[in-house]
């Protein structure tokens, strides 16, 4: 027989309750994500990084796309918009936050937040839980962990950073959303699962890690890697460019480990010469386009590399070569009249 727990209802009339479960009786549940499988509902997901590794950036043009139901990477189902409750503390409201959520295509009826101008907003406030059951979004996103503990919640402390996150999670469970949590790593710390700012408990009690950093200095390209994911596959690592006025480009799967973001050194073939080369190729060969050797040679002079370091950038990235009217032309696509040449490299 099952434990009978005795309790009192509204009226004061003694409940009884039988807490024992067996599991044949239990209806399965299927999971769901906001963000297949980066970021689950009903969970929170942590996205950490290292300053200036895209954080920020990069959660707001996810944000962006839930809130109008564009496909994210790794993911290509398209889906109902979402609303989105979005605080960050740390950027400008009106000259910031709103001007690239719209630069992003964001639909900005999706996008809410509590007021934080006259009062600041720190976690345990009941305004959170008050504005989540007025605007019910799917996904509620707190710009950083540090900056919403605000001194009343000991991130070095286990017990107080568990108590957190329990009621994190508790959250996310009874309204039916997702949380993300952004947060700074630890530059102390080298190994990848302790460089999280604060207690070990962080990492431990998220159901999702995702993990951003530079690749190379100067190129704009970060790497979010999915570094934790509780009972499901771990999404593919992904690259993003940040260009113009805070706008990404997702790049696609990326090669790239855990270690190596959190590094700062990422992929070292990403740096300097290297990558400009990259970049120009990658541009000027999209959509099949063929290119003359010696109009890239002329281009690798003029952007501050050379023909030498473009030939690696061409093996690496699998672009073809063959021959037509006498010159040898570079493509992603070879022509159905090309004359193949094997000999040039």
């Amino acid at each position: 027989m099952g434990a009978v727990v005795a309790l009192q209802s509204e009226n004061g009339a003694e409940v009884k309750r039988d807490d024992l479960q067996i599991f044949d009786s239990v209806q399965v549940a299927q999971r769901r994500y906001c963000w297949t499988p980066y970021i689950p509902a009903r969970c929170v997901t942590l996205l950490q990084g290292d300053p200036q590794t895209g954080k920020s950036t990069v959660v707001r043009a996810i944000a962006a796309a839930l809130s109008n139901g564009s496909p994210l990477p790794s993911d290509d189902e398209r889906r109902e918009p979402m609303r989105v409750l979005y605080q960050n503390a740390e950027d400008d409201f009106t000259s910031v936050i709103v001007p690239h959520l719209k630069a992003l295509g964001a639909n900005m009826s999706n996008f809410a937040r509590v007021n934080e101008d006259h009062a600041p907003l720190f976690f345990y406030d009941e305004r959170i839980e008050d504005h989540i059951e007025r605007f019910q979004p799917q996904i509620v996103i707190f710009d950083t962990l540090q900056r919403y503990a605000g001194g009343k919640v000991n991130l070095n402390d286990l017990t107080a950073v568990t108590a957190l996150f329990d009621y994190l999670t508790g959250m996310a469970k009874r309204y039916d959303c997702a949380i993300v949590v952004v947060s700074h790593l630890n530059k102390q710390d080298t190994k990848a699962e302790y460089k999280g700012f604060g207690s070990v408990g962080i990492r431990a009690s998220v159901r999702s890690t995702l993990t951003s950093g530079k690749i190379g200095e100067g190129t704009g390209r970060f790497g979010l890697f999915h570094s934790k994911s509780n009972g499901i596959r771990p999404g593919a690592p992904l690259e993003f460019e940040i260009f113009g006025d805070a706008e990404v480009c997702w790049l696609g799967a990326s090669r790239l480990t855990e270690r190596q973001l959190l590094s700062g050194k990422g992929d070292e073939k990403k740096k300097g010469k290297y990558a400009i080369a990259r970049k120009w190729l990658e541009e000027n060969l999209a959509d099949g386009n063929a290119v003359w050797t010696a109009d890239i040679s002329e281009a690798m002079e003029d952007i501050g590399t050379s023909f030498s370091t473009a030939k690696r950038v061409k093996q690496d990235l699998g672009i073809r070569h063959f021959r037509r009217d006498n010159k040898v032309w570079w493509s992603f696509d070879i022509p159905d009249d090309a004359d193949l040449d094997d000999d040039f490299e």
